[in-house]
């Protein structure tokens, strides 16, 4: 990093452990505090995230429900961030009192078959608080992730997920690492609700609306043979949810590019799933849809 970002990667640091003085109850009450601030004066991504759920959710939900919820995803996601300050503070041990974990016969019996376990996971409840949980358990974590382009905030994920044992490949370079990490029955985590272009991803049916999803995923568990199963970490009202699902079928036809096509509308079916039951939690700021089907009509998108 230049001089100035390993300044401000400093400064990072320092503001999120100063947030680790505070209790769980004040990152609760600041969370919802500077989520209504940021609902109130970011018109832009109010805009993205309201027209993101109207269309997701807007057949299930009135305009104001819709508005509702809407407030509570900035809420939900200012509060992260001080959750995460307050997380620095903790070690495993003591974080790990705040979670509750669901479904260890799953990951057990998916470890049993020898050959690793791909977890398919989302950007839904604090998912950096539950690192440092999952990190503590029996067996290696490995995690796919597409770096930042601000350096001093990537430089600061890549710290936070790392520091109690987690192994984090970038996405451009993770094949080769991946293999090797499944080869040695590890579990490797890959994010599959990111927008991604055309030559990587396939399109799938994503809340009624074509989303393209990295195919990846479906690649590695079809060459690999390893077990697919979700992996979901919530907040709740006690403290957080581990919850590991059952075992994915895969979908093997012998036509591999229908199978891809088949698998990753499996995977993008579950995530969808598990969005729809905590949809305040999931990331709608992110923009889902960005990568559009071929089409001349309108022009002002990004389309394959």
């Amino acid at each position: 990093m230049k001089p100035w970002e390993r300044l401000i990667y400093k400064l990072i640091i320092f503001v999120f452990r100063s947030m680790g003085l505070l209790s769980r109850k004040q990152c609760f009450s600041l969370g919802a505090f500077f989520g209504n601030l940021w609902f109130s004066i970011d018109k832009r991504h109010r805009k993205l995230v309201l027209q993101n759920i109207t269309l997701a959710l807007g057949n299930d939900m009135s305009e104001y429900q819709c508005k509702q919820l809407c407030r509570r995803i900035f809420q939900n996601i200012a509060t992260m961030c001080f959750e995460i300050g307050w997380s620095l503070s903790k070690t495993p041990e003591e974080l790990s009192g705040y979670f509750t974990i669901r479904g260890m016969e799953n990951l057990k019996r998916a470890i049993d078959m020898g050959k690793g376990v791909l977890q398919l996971t989302g950007h839904i409840g604090n998912w950096e608080v539950a690192l440092t949980v999952l990190s503590q358990g029996d067996y290696p974590i490995n995690i796919v992730y597409r770096p930042l382009d601000f350096k001093p905030l990537d430089q600061f994920i890549l710290y936070l997920r790392t520091r109690f044992g987690v192994k984090m490949y970038p996405l451009h370079q993770a094949n080769t690492y991946i293999k090797d990490a499944l080869s040695k029955n590890e579990v490797v985590i890959v994010l599959l609700d990111r927008n991604t272009g055309c030559s990587r991803g396939t399109f799938v049916d994503f809340f009624n609306r074509p989303a393209c999803a990295h195919k990846g995923l479906a690649s590695l568990a079809l060459k690999t043979g390893a077990p697919v199963m979700p992996l979901l970490t919530v907040r709740d009202i006690n403290g957080y949810i581990i919850e590991y699902g059952e075992i994915i079928p895969m979908i093997q036809t012998g036509d591999h590019t229908k199978d891809i096509e088949a698998n990753t509308q499996k995977y993008t079916e579950v995530l969808e799933s598990i969005i729809r039951r905590y949809p305040d939690q999931w990331f709608w700021v992110h923009n889902r849809w960005k990568t559009k089907p071929y089409s001349i009509w309108p022009r002002n998108e990004k389309k394959c």
